[in-house]
């Protein structure tokens, strides 16, 4: 019998924890990533749609709202948490992502066994399942934009099936063997869109500090823009951009919506960077 590597995994995820736990991330196109044959129609303002900077005239307090959190989002050397303040807005009072049964709360630890040892992540902002008190939704506020966001984004998925399936175990209820999570990086008001399938098996694998037996494919999907090479810089401001992001959220939504009434809670993890 040949006997299981046992690997180092560090004390923080990069990629080189990525690579040892056979995660790997795959492009995708709309209809594969979101599953509709094209994006949705909007229904938002054409005061949004139309105009690049906040028009000087009366305004609706949504429609004002709007142009004040992006242009603070898009604001060389702000913090991370203007970014969430506009990415708050966009899910909450735009597109509506916790209505009507789940809620915004902040969670101030999770965690997840690396190695035989837990690894904590902290000051999360997670959207809830009322009646299940399970996790649907999580958020991480980095203000550091130098650094590679991606494993940490895996990392709250981890921490997130971790926290639901102890939650299930509170209930008399058995573990999720897996489940899909729904994750937006963003910078500025550029949000990059992924799913992340965690199973048990990657988890017991990682807790006992074992190389998978599996790959794990994260698909990752970038809003198609008609100028890619300057997508982080420009984000919602040229409108072309702003329609597909917004339709983007409008899908992502719907992909959210629909996994829960089937008992496949997707986790929203949004990883800032201001």
């Amino acid at each position: 019998m040949v006997k299981e590597k046992t690997l180092k995994y560090g004390r923080v995820w990069n990629r080189k924890e990525l690579v040892a736990c056979k995660i790997r991330f795959d492009s995708a196109d709309a209809s594969t990533f979101f599953r509709m044959t094209q994006l949705p129609q909007l229904t938002l303002s054409p005061i949004i749609l139309n105009n690049i900077d906040k028009p000087d005239e009366p305004l609706e307090m949504e429609v004002g709202l709007y142009f004040v959190y992006m242009k603070g989002a898009m604001e060389l050397g702000q913090s991370w948490s203007v970014v969430w303040d506009f990415l708050e807005f966009m899910l909450l009072r735009v597109f509506s992502y916790a209505f009507p049964f789940r809620t915004l709360v902040r969670r101030p630890e999770m965690s997840f066994i690396m190695n035989g040892k837990e690894i904590v992540v902290r000051d999360t902002i997670v959207l809830k399942l009322l009646k299940e008190g399970e996790y649907v939704f999580v958020a991480e506020m980095h203000g550091n934009p130098t650094v590679d966001h991606e494993p940490k984004l895996i990392a709250r998925a981890l921490a997130a099936l971790t926290h639901n399936n102890q939650k299930r175990a509170s209930r008399g209820l058995p573990n999720l063997r897996s489940q899909t999570f729904c994750g937006i990086l963003i910078t500025g008001t550029a949000p990059v869109f992924y799913q992340i399938p965690i199973t048990q098996d990657l988890l017991s694998a990682i807790a006992a500090g074992k190389r998978p037996k599996d790959v794990t494919v994260v698909r990752k999907f970038t809003p198609p823009v008609e100028n890619p090479a300057a997508y982080i810089q420009k984000g919602m401001i040229p409108l072309d951009n702003r329609r597909i992001i917004l339709q983007c959220f409008a899908a992502f939504k719907d992909l959210l919506v629909r996994h829960i009434p089937h008992g496949h809670c997707p986790v929203l993890t949004i990883i800032l960077k201001a």
